[in-house]
């Protein structure tokens, strides 16, 4: 019997402690669930008043309903160089309130005319690498069932021409005639230079049409042919 009571009084005592342990891990859950309750009453988050709501006095931005929407919804955001800007995307109707479009800077040249969105700062940009005009004549020999062009390559501007690339196209449709051989392309002009290219090519890749040279480059212009 003295072995039953003591077993007894030892699980009894296990239970209490179990059960007193239990007790103090709940208080102390929610001791600290009120303490952060309570800090998050003075804490907004970060960049934003860090004490107590209720002495926050800064204003507060509402929507207007009556006059305004949302014109951020759907639209794109233009890049740098695009219209006027030259800082970070942003709306080209930020922050307008209007209810006509906002006017916009329209470059043009004698040349290209209206000039293309990417092209807008060339005049403004002070690269000297924007635009080389170049020269460009081209003989063309048919001999047989081959063609022979040779064409000149001029640079009569103060600056050099990169990346100069030939290709040779049917002249009426435009297509791009494959194979050709060239005795040089890619080429770089130095100011006053010229350089005299050779190409070679099947009279049957012509398909009945005559063979045009094309001239363009990383910082060509117009070529005057």
């Amino acid at each position: 019997m003295k072995n039953l009571n003591l077993q007894n009084r030892k699980s009894v005592s296990l239970l209490s402690l179990r059960f007193a342990y239990l007790s103090l891990c709940i208080l102390m859950l929610i001791f600290f669930s009120m303490c952060t309750n309570k800090t998050r009453e003075y804490t907004r988050g970060i960049g934003i008043y860090p004490g107590d709501v209720k002495e926050d006095f800064s204003p507060e931005m509402f929507i207007d309903k009556s006059s305004y929407r949302n014109l951020a919804f759907h639209r794109p955001a233009y890049h740098s160089s695009s219209y006027d800007y030259n800082l970070t995307a942003q709306l080209v109707t930020d922050g307008v309130k209007d209810l006509k479009l906002p006017n916009w800077v329209s470059t043009s040249t004698s040349q290209h005319g209206t000039l293309k969105k990417n092209e807008r700062e060339w005049l403004i940009d002070h690269n000297f690498m924007t635009m080389v005009n170049l020269k460009s004549a081209t003989q063309v020999e048919q001999k047989g069932n081959r063609w022979y062009l040779t064409t000149q390559l001029t640079n009569p501007s103060e600056h050099p021409a990169l990346m100069v690339r030939l290709k040779v196209v049917r002249k009426k449709s435009g297509d791009r005639i494959l194979p050709v051989l060239y005795s040089d392309n890619y080429i770089s002009l130095m100011p006053g230079e010229q350089r005299t290219i050779r190409i070679e090519l099947e009279h049957a890749d012509t398909r009945g049409e005559k063979p045009h040279v094309v001239v363009n480059g990383f910082n060509t212009g117009k070529v005057l042919e």
